[in-house]
């Protein structure tokens, strides 16, 4: 059984003291899923004849960004123009106590199988990311691309002997529904 199921986990914790102090603390999971169904018995006979290797893979984790500069989330007053000829002050910034973590979902779910005593190769990755609480849109083009991103990727490679493949690589990157092959 422990060579068909693989389950990996972790929690990471972060704290920031930018953050508004009610969500000082950030905890973000990941899980990962594997199945290596090579080694079920309903594949022996593919086994002992052509397959290496065939597994399916699922995985799903969070990451968290902080804004950056210190004490962000404190309102913050400056000297305004003067009221009845008397100084007075006016908020610069909104005291954000409830800031929360930009927080980055990612999910991946592939597929690799190994043919002929490893000499076809095949990887099949299918990734998708969405980023919730976004901290600061931006109009940088590049830093855009990846608030909410689909991936496919896959990969094909043929060793015809040690040390001398052939490979081919293939990307279909969507993005709000525009797509590119890349």
């Amino acid at each position: 059984m422990f060579d068909r199921y693989v389950v990996h986990g972790s929690l990471n914790a972060e704290g920031n003291s930018a953050m508004g102090r009610n969500e000082r603390m950030g905890y973000f999971p990941a899980v990962g899923l594997a199945w290596n169904f090579q080694n079920e018995p309903f594949m022996k006979t593919a086994r002992d004849k052509w397959l290496d290797e065939a597994k399916f893979r699922f995985s799903i984790g969070q990451s968290g960004r902080a804004p950056s500069g210190a004490s962000v989330y404190l309102g913050a007053y400056v000297k305004g123009t003067d009221y009845m000829n008397m100084s007075a002050t006016k908020q610069a910034r909104m005291q954000l106590d409830n800031l929360k973590w930009e927080t980055s979902t990612e999910y991946n779910y592939g597929l690799d199988a190994s043919v002929l005593k490893g000499r076809l190769r095949f990887t099949f990755d299918y990734y998708y990311k969405t980023v919730e609480d976004l901290l600061q849109r931006t109009t940088n083009y590049l830093q855009r691309l990846v608030s909410d991103r689909l991936v496919i990727s896959i990969r094909v490679k043929w060793r015809t002997k040690v040390g001398s493949s052939v490979q081919m690589l293939f990307y279909l990157r969507t993005k709000t529904g525009a797509s590119t092959v890349m």
